[in-house]
C-alpha cells in the first residue's frame, strides 16, 4: 500500500471478482444500484423495486462498513505508525492509475465505466495444448456420446462434498451413455467405468477438446470465463460468494443451466445433463458468446498501458476527490431538507407544486 507513495511511482489495481461498489466508489464512479446489482447477490434482471431497494441499501451499507467503519480503519491503524507521513489509505487509492476488472460485458452486466477502469475479463483464456496421452485417449474413445467434465474448482475440495450428494452423482453417472472426468482428490467407491477420477487437470486443455460436451461446475468467474471461451455449455452448481449470481446468468442466457444442491436428485442430474448434450441451442449460444469476448481481447493491453508512461491524471473523474456520500446524494437524503419536505403540511406541499409548475 505504501509503496506507490514512498516511491512516487503510479500503481494499477486489479479486481479479481469484477466491479465491485466499494472500488469503483474510490475512483468517484458510483454505480447506479437501480440497475447494476451486487457481485454477491443473484438479483432477477431487471430488478424488481424490492430488489432495488434491498440492492441499494446493500450498497451504502457494504462500502460505509468496509471503508469507514471497520475494514480500512483497522488496516489504517496498523501501519500508520510504521509510516507516520503516510496520507490516509483513501487518498492512496483516489490516486491509482489504472483498475483492471476481471469481468467482461459479455458475460455480465455492462456497466457505466471510466476510461481508468478497464475490463480484462477471460484475459487469462488461451487455446489449449494438447493433453496427456491417458487422457487423450479416454476423451476420444468416448466416441460420438462425448465427455462431461466435472470440476468444482480448486478452492473447494471435492472431498469436502456430503457423502448424500456423491452417491447422487455416482449413481447418475452410472446412468449416462458419456464418459465422465471427475476432478476428485480423494477415493471413491462403486464408480462405474465410465467415470474417470483424478487429483487435478488441465481445466483449459479438457474444455478446448471437442468432444467435451458439458462442464459441470460450482460457476467461479474464471471457470465461467473458460467455459465461454472454449464454447462448452455449463451446468452450474452455485455454493457461495458470486457464484449464484453467475449460475443465473448461466440459465437466463442459454450457456446452459442451474440447478440447487439442496433440490439434487438422481432423475434431475439426469434429465439436465441429457437435454444440454442434445440441444444444440447451447452450443450455438456460447459461440455468438465468444465472437464478443474475442472482438475486444486485442484491446486490453492498448488500454492497459496508460499507467506505463507515468499515468494520466485526466482520465480520472473529478468526484474521484467527492466522498461517496455526496457523490451518491446520500448526505442529501439524510439531511435536513428532506425531513423540511418530509414535515411540510398538505397546503405547503399544494403551494410547492404550484411553484414547481409556474417555473417550469
Amino acid at each position: 500500500v505504501a509503496y506507490p507513495f514512498l516511491y512516487e511511482v503510479p500503481f494499477i489495481t486489479l479486481a479479481t471478482p469484477g466491479m465491485d461498489p466499494r472500488h469503483s466508489a474510490v475512483l468517484g464512479n458510483v454505480l447506479n444500484p437501480a440497475y447494476v446489482s451486487n457481485p454477491l447477490y443473484d438479483f432477477p434482471k431487471p430488478m424488481s423495486m424490492w430488489h432495488r431497494l434491498c440492492n441499494t441499501l446493500i450498497l451504502i451499507g457494504m462500502v460505509l462498513y468496509w471503508r469507514n467503519w471497520a475494514i480500512v480503519p483497522l488496516i489504517q491503524k496498523e501501519i500508520s505508525p510504521q509510516f507516520p507521513e503516510l496520507p490516509s489509505l483513501l487518498d492512496l487509492e483516489r490516486n491509482m492509475s489504472l483498475a483492471l476488472l476481471n469481468t467482461h460485458f459479455a458475460i455480465d452486466t455492462p456497466l457505466p465505466l471510466l476510461p481508468s477502469q478497464v475490463e480484462v475479463g477471460a484475459m487469462h483464456c488461451r487455446p489449449g495444448n494438447s493433453l496427456p496421452q491417458e487422457l487423450e485417449s479416454w476423451i476420444t474413445g468416448a466416441g460420438s456420446a462425448g465427455v462431461i467434465y466435472f470440476s468444482l474448482g480448486s478452492f473447494t475440495r471435492g472431498t469436502s462434498m456430503p457423502t448424500q450428494y456423491l452417491d447422487l452423482f455416482i449413481q447418475a453417472f452410472r446412468k449416462l451413455p458419456q464418459r465422465v472426468i471427475w476432478k476428485y482428490e480423494g477415493e471413491l467407491q462403486d464408480i462405474s467405468n465410465n467415470v474417470m477420477i483424478s487429483k487435478w487437470l488441465p481445466q483449459q486443455d479438457i474444455l478446448a477438446h471437442d468432444n467435451v460436451k458439458v462442464f459441470i461446475t460450482h460457476c467461479g468467474l474464471l471457470s465461467l470465463q473458460e467455459s465461454i471461451y472454449h464454447a462448452t455449455p455449463l451446468l452450474a452448481l452455485p455454493i457461495f460468494g458470486d457464484q449464484p449470481k453467475n449460475g443465473m446468468f448461466v440459465k437466463n442466457s442459454g450457456l446452459g443451466d442451474s440447478l440447487v444442491w439442496e433440490e439434487l436428485t438422481v432423475d434431475m442430474i439426469v434429465d439436465t445433463l441429457t437435454k444440454i448434450t442434445s440441444d444444440p441451442k447451447y452450443i450455438i449460444i456460447c459461440l455468438y458468446t465468444i465472437c464478443c469476448l474475442y472482438s475486444t481481447c486485442w484491446l486490453y493491453c492498448i488500454s492497459s498501458i496508460y499507467s506505463r508512461v507515468g499515468g494520466f491524471p485526466f482520465l480520472l473523474r473529478l468526484t474521484v476527490r467527492v466522498r461517496f456520500k455526496v457523490a451518491s446524494l446520500f448526505s442529501t437524503c439524510c439531511g435536513s431538507d428532506l425531513n423540511r419536505v418530509i414535515r411540510l403540511s398538505s397546503i405547503e406541499r399544494r403551494e410547492v407544486h404550484n411553484e414547481v409548475i409556474r417555473l417550469t
